[in-house]
């Protein structure tokens, strides 16, 4: 077998096809078995991390979900707690507290205010600190800030790991170290 068909043997066994069902559950997405190989390139790994992040989101249920539907503006704080995470396809203005839930943020969706996690952060869609906060960090989390091509952070980020393809952040990016969130 040549050397370009293994790397692409290995890269195909390393990374779940779009739509297949992982088996982890998203407090295990940094694992080390899940990571991809050091050969692998940084396109290759973005999607990887993408779809593994989407295929985690699809896993969820109702009840273990809090959504923010598309074409629907909801005002106020969401503090699920750590019992839901929060999914964002329409307009949120205000705090969103997911305790050691994940949070997304999809593509066209928007977030005036800030959002605090213990978990992954994955944005795709625009979110802005509040206009009138004394605290520009519009996204706190301990584990990874992941930016999408299509995602705007208009603040600073506070994060434990972070993961940018293309994307824009206009504010500054601030390593967590060992900040606890919710105060």
């Amino acid at each position: 077998m040549s050397e370009a068909n293994e790397q692409r043997g290995a890269a195909e066994s390393t990374y779940p096809q779009a739509g297949s069902v992982p088996s982890t559950t998203s407090t295990q997405l940094t694992s080390s078995e899940h990571q991809p190989e050091r050969g692998i390139s940084a396109m290759a790994r973005a999607k990887f991390e993408a779809e593994e992040f989407v295929d985690m989101v699809h896993q969820l249920d109702a009840s273990t979900t809090t959504l923010i539907p598309e074409g629907v503006v909801f005002r106020g704080s969401i503090d699920t707690q750590g019992r839901a995470a929060v999914i964002v396809k329409g307009t949120h203005e205000g705090t969103i507290n997911a305790g050691d839930m994940p949070v997304y943020v999809a593509p066209g969706a928007k977030v005036c205010g800030q959002i605090q996690s213990l978990n992954d952060v994955y944005v795709a869609g625009h979110v802005a600190s509040a206009p009138n906060s004394d605290d520009q960090v519009c996204i706190k989390t301990e584990k990874r800030f992941l930016l999408a091509g299509t995602g705007v952070v208009e603040g600073d980020v506070e994060y434990g790991a972070v993961r940018i393809y293309d994307g824009v952040i206009s504010g500054r990016l601030l390593p967590a170290v060992s900040r606890t969130f919710g105060n």
